[in-house]
Formats: C-alpha cells, structure tokens, sequence
C-alpha cells in the first residue's frame, strides 16, 4: 500500500464527556449494574495535513448502547442507554440480566436518526426507545438510519471539514449481564478492545506515478448512497436503489474540483466519504489534464476480475497508472458514459481496524501486526521485518523489544513524524526456532507478538497456500510488486490480486504463489485481518 497505516487513537474527548459522581459508590445499583465500555478504531493513515477530511480518529466519550435480549439476531429490544464517563474511563449503566444478550454500541451519534420508512426522530432515549420497543435486532439496525439524506445533488463531502464520523460495534453474545461484564471484544475482563466501526467508506485518487503526463485537477463520486445504517450486523449492505445521489458543486461547468481538489496529484489532502452500498451505480470522476487538453474520466469500484461493493469503513485508493488520452470533455458525459480505456488506474482496498492499538489514556501504542507465521525452512535467519510499532508517547519513553523461544528483536533508529514515532522492528531467529514471543514495552504499556514457523517454506512449483478458518475478513500483499503472490477470498487463482476482501461475512483466504524460475530463494509479506481486529503477518520464503 502506497500509505502504510499507523495507529492514532482519541478514545475520550474532554469538550464530550458526561461527569457523574452519585454512581461511584457502587457497581451495583437496585438491579443495575454499572459496566465498563472500551473501544478502539483503526486509523486510516499516517497523521498529515489534511484540509478536507473529517474527524477520522475521534469516539466519543459516552457512546450509546442498545441492549437486545437473546443470543442471535432475533433477540428482542431491551433498553438503551447513554455512558457516562468516571476518572477517565467510560461506563454505562445497564439493567442486570440472567438471559443471554446482543450488546450495540453506536459512538459519535447523530442528532437524528429515521426509520426505515423515511421518518426522522431526535437521537434521544425517548425516541430510540419508543421506536425500537419489540423490534429485533435485525430490524433495530434497519430503522437506525442516517438523517437528514443528503441532498441530490450532494454539493459538499459528508462530515468534512472536522466533525466526528458515526461509528458502530456488535458485541459477541454475552451469557447474562451482571458485576462481571465488560463491553469489549470478549465480554469479560482480559479481553482487547471493542473495534469499532466507521458507518462509512474513504476514497482517495492518486496520480503521482503519472505526474509527468497527466494532472489531476480533483475527484468526486456520483451514484453515491444519501443516507447509510448507523450500525450493521456483517451479514449484508443496505441496499440503496432509487436513493442515490451525485456529489458535485454545480450540475454544470466544472462541478468536480470543489468536492475533493487534488494537490501534487492526489486527493489525499481532501478525502471523499461515502455510505456503503451494494448497488454498482457508485464510480468516482475525476478530472484532469492530457497534453493541455483538459477531461473528465469515470472510474469505477472494480477489482481484479469483477465490480466490488462498497462497504464501511475500508479506504479504496485508486491508482492511476497511466493515461493515454484526453477524457470527456463534460462531467455529465463522463457520468454518462463507461470507463475510458484511456486511463488505467489500480484499486487497493484497506480493512481500517488493521492496526492493533493499547492506549494507557496518556498515549498509545499500536502494532501492524499482533502474530507473524513464518513458512521457511528449519534455517537459521536474520534480519526478518517483524513488526511495525507507532506510539505518540513523548520523550523520555523509548521502545525496547525482547525476543524469547531462539527470537532476538533488534530496535532501529525511530523514525519521527510530527509527534507519531515509529520503529520497523526485525528480528534474527535460530535454527532450531519454532515459537517464541517479543515482548513489545513502552512506558507501562506492554504488547506481546507472537511469532511461530511452519516446517517447511513454499515449494518452488507454488500453488495454494490458504487457511479454511473463515474468520478473516481483508488481507493484502504488502508489497504490490511482489506479483508472484495474490490473494482471493475464493478458491480460484484467477480472482487473485494484491487485495482480499472477504465481503459482508468473515471467511477463509486464499493465496497463491508462482512456479519460481528465478534461481533464488524468493521472500514475501501478507498482511491478514482477522474479523476480531487480530492481524496476522504471513513471512513467506519460496524456494528455488
């Protein structure tokens, strides 16, 4: 990926928070309970100037959450309520249960909400409960909506510039709610954060590889949905046909660079957010100028071999590639007409929960990757990329990283940008390694990576190399060049690229590798992001 995710993380917000002292006596109110609320959400990218994006990173302090009874999607609506927030850390309080119980969170949440019939009510306790009182909870997300829809035509980018984006979580079931439960990805105590999920997709053009021929003036995107499900249950997108809309500043003239203006040819600066959909009508314009010949193209959400959806929060980077022609010479003939073959452009697309992230309320430190497996041979190896580290803890903390089971990690020099710190940390290993851990501390904040070795690395005839676990839900080949190694969420080499989405549902993954002629041992990188915000790094060695 062209930007390399680090993790920043704002779990609390002093303007948002919600002080109660007459609560703090007790855990155990008259047949309530009060419980504590940890979430996390992923970054997008490196902190950088970015005029037009929205508050990518922010949660509130005092999400709401929706208490459903039973152990599935049909469980019943319970009660709802708002957290409070007590010496830093965030609370809620909720009625004891002795039944299971499906938990939602949605944070930064809308002045307004509508229901699946198109009527809008006022975000409160009042509201939420009257409408949502016998529903379940496959119903309850279908009457959380966005309000108010956008307009159509959508004259500027949603929750730009600066305002917090609405973000959801579903917990996993939990047996009863009692003194004991804690919302986080487990439902006990011990358990990782909560990931938490933006309600929508990024969108950014890139068009530095063809800085020389090609000018991008700026993008937008038409066909997009105008309103999107304040949470979702990761079985399927809302559908959206007949509700769509075309973000652009007029419907004549230029209409294109005053939604997401490009500077140094990409839009990075200015962002496009957008509803997931599965309709295929949504593509991005852009506009540009070949050989002084000013045009607008159409791009479109295509992967390797068929048209993708777009789904919450994951980053779709289009990458121009080259351009050999002049577009249309209109927005609305670009809108209007198919993808030009002048231009040639490449879709990554980013899970955004892919860095593991333990925050101590001072500062954080986030991982790219919480396991690494290594397939290669029973060798003695040096130098091996093991993690990614990012912190913005201040000097004088430092990192140090200790290898156990035949693992030394070595500490480079820090690379610093603004007050983000990382460290590409490596490791050696022996051979007689086959599992050990580093131990990853900085400050009080202590981060195990597990790290283990197949028996054998890939065979120089390639092939499948996959996992049947269906519990990954996005994965990449670090490096796009490395094109001996492609991935799909099928078993079918001819659907592999350098991106994996799973879809709605977690699922296996598949990836293949190449005969290798080359004559070298060849080496590669696979990142995986697990559906329970766990990211694996697959180290690969393919022998000649």
């Amino acid at each position: 990926m062209k930007y390399i995710i680090l993790g920043m993380v704002l779990l609390t917000l002093g303007s948002c928070t919600k002080e109660s002292a007459a609560i703090d006596e007790t855990p155990d109110i008259g047949g309530k309970v009060r419980i504590q609320l940890i979430t996390n959400a992923g970054n997008y990218e490196r902190p950088e100037t970015r005029i037009g994006s929205a508050l990518e990173n922010s949660v509130d302090a005092t999400p709401w959450v929706f208490v459903f009874s039973g152990s599935d999607n049909n469980a019943i609506f319970s009660e709802v309520q708002q957290s409070i927030v007590l010496d830093g850390k965030t609370f809620v309080i909720l009625t004891k249960t002795t039944t299971a119980c499906r938990i939602l969170v949605i944070a930064n949440a809308p002045a307004n909400f509508q229901d699946a019939s198109g009527t809008s009510f006022s975000f409160d306790q009042n509201n939420l409960t009257a409408q949502l009182t016998g529903k379940t909870l496959t119903a309850a997300v279908a009457n959380l909506l966005t309000s108010p829809q956008l307009a159509s035509p959508q004259t500027t980018v949603p929750y730009t510039p600066d305002l917090a984006i609405p973000m959801s979580a579903l917990m996993p079931v939990v047996a009863a709610i009692n003194e004991n439960t804690v919302i986080n990805s487990t439902g006990v105590a011990g358990g990782s954060a909560l990931p938490i999920n933006r309600i929508v997709a990024k969108v950014t053009v890139d068009a530095s590889e063809v800085i020389n021929t090609f000018t991008l003036s700026g993008a937008t995107v038409v066909g997009a949905p105008r309103n999107g499900a304040l949470a979702d249950l990761g079985i399927a997108i809302k559908s959206n046909a007949g509700n769509l809309t075309d973000y652009l500043t007029s419907t004549t003239g230029d209409g294109v660079t005053g939604i997401a203006p490009a500077t140094n040819n990409t839009t990075v600066a200015n962002p496009i957010y957008l509803y997931e959909s599965q309709e295929r009508a949504t593509s991005v314009i852009i506009k540009g100028t070949y050989n002084g010949i000013v045009g607008y193209y159409r791009l479109v959400f295509m992967g390797p071999t068929q048209l993708v959806n777009v789904y919450r929060n994951k980053y779709y980077l289009f990458t121009i590639t080259s351009v050999t022609d002049s577009g249309y010479p209109t927005v609305a003939e670009a809108i209007a007409n198919p993808a030009s073959n002048a231009i040639k452009v490449t879709l990554s697309v980013t899970d955004l929960n892919s860095f593991d992230i333990l925050d101590n309320g001072q500062y954080y430190l986030g991982v790219s990757n919480s396991s690494l497996n290594m397939l290669a041979n029973q060798l003695a190896y040096n130098g091996i990329p093991a993690v990614t580290v990012t912190t913005n803890a201040s000097s004088p903390n430092t990192l140090s990283a200790i290898g156990s089971g035949g693992i030394t990690a070595v500490v480079p020099a820090p690379t610093i940008i603004g007050n983000i710190t990382s460290w590409n940390v490596t490791m050696s290993v022996t051979a007689a390694f086959t599992s050990g851990t580093i131990t990853l501390k900085i400050g009080n904040i202590v981060k195990t990576i597990a790290v283990t070795r197949a028996t054998a690395a890939v065979g120089a005839i390639g092939g499948l190399i996959s996992s049947a676990t269906p519990i990954y839900v996005g994965g990449q080949v670090n490096d796009a060049s490395v094109s001996w190694l492609s991935l799909s969420s099928i078993n079918d080499s001819s659907t592999g690229g350098a991106t994996m989405i799973a879809g709605p549902n977690p699922g296996p993954y598949y990836l293949f590798a190449t005969a290798n002629n080359t004559g070298v041992d060849r080496v590669g990188i696979v990142y995986l992001t697990r559906y329970d915000r766990g990211r694996l790094m697959l180290y690969i060695v393919q022998a000649h």
